[in-house]
């Protein structure tokens, strides 16, 4: 939040001229992101879902990906890694470093890369933000952190959800493990599709609804116009027919057979 302070010294004869200044309070710590949700696994990948952040202290500056292996058998490229993503410079720290958060940084989005739910391919072989999403080795299980960063005036706070448990890449022809849907704040796309095909199928039936009708009644009036014509009912006189066959028949009586 920003506030302004303003300071002035009071007499007898009033006040006088004020100081003022403009500052900004701390950013908060972030809430924590959704949860990343494994999707599928393939020969060194594995895709899962992620989800934007809602963050109420602060801006969203960046979101990292983050794998670690809870055996430790997959250290040899670490600092590899790490010292390519070092190299950047002038961006937010690395959050193995800065939270600290055991693992190794693959990906860094920025805010709009996620603004959206969507989903993110470990091991792709791709650079992002600086940071190499080399292709993963097989028969290691690996945990996935989703972490959020919050920057401003020079102070940053990050926050991280993980998988429910670690999963390992398949060796052999792309796997799907789960069909994740996506929720919470990706959640209105498939709202808005579901309520846009129930108004198509709305308005179709509604459509047909009124051509039967249609059809319907002008076949029973040129039915009618080929039997012989009934006398008027009289004033007082009991209505011999239903209510529709008398209306229908007036209505009828309005327009002339064709050729006749």
């Amino acid at each position: 939040m920003e506030y302004h302070i303003k300071v002035a010294a009071a007499t007898s004869k009033g006040y006088g001229a004020a100081a003022t200044m403009s500052m900004w309070t701390e950013i908060g710590t972030p809430e924590k992101p959704p949860k990343p949700r494994v999707n599928s696994t393939g020969p060194g990948t594995i895709t899962v879902l992620i989800q934007p952040a809602v963050l109420t202290q602060g801006p969203i500056s960046a979101y990292f990906i983050v794998i670690n292996t809870p055996t430790g058998n997959y250290s040899g490229t670490v600092g590899r890694r790490r010292r390519a993503a070092d190299s950047r410079g002038g961006s937010l720290p690395d959050p193995v470093l800065y939270i600290p958060l055991p693992g190794l940084t693959v990906a860094q989005l920025a805010a709009d890369d996620v603004k959206l739910a969507r989903y993110f391919m470990v091991g792709d072989g791709q650079t992002y933000g600086g940071y190499e999403n080399s292709p993963l080795p097989g028969n290691i299980m690996y945990a996935i952190h989703y972490v959020v960063a919050s920057s401003l005036d020079g102070e940053t706070k990050m926050s991280f959800a993980s998988t429910d448990s670690p999963v390992a890449p398949r060796t052999g022809q792309l796997t799907l493990t789960t069909m994740e849907v996506p929720q919470a704040s990706g959640e209105w796309l498939s709202r808005d599709a579901i309520i846009a095909l129930a108004l198509v199928i709305s308005l179709l039936l509604l459509v047909l609804l009124i051509a039967a009708s249609v059809a319907i009644y002008y076949r029973y009036c040129k039915d009618r116009r080929r039997q012989p014509p009934h006398s008027p009912r009289t004033a007082g006189s009991p209505l011999n027919t239903s209510w529709l066959k008398y209306y229908t028949g007036r209505r009828c009586s309005a327009y002339p057979a064709k050729n006749k």
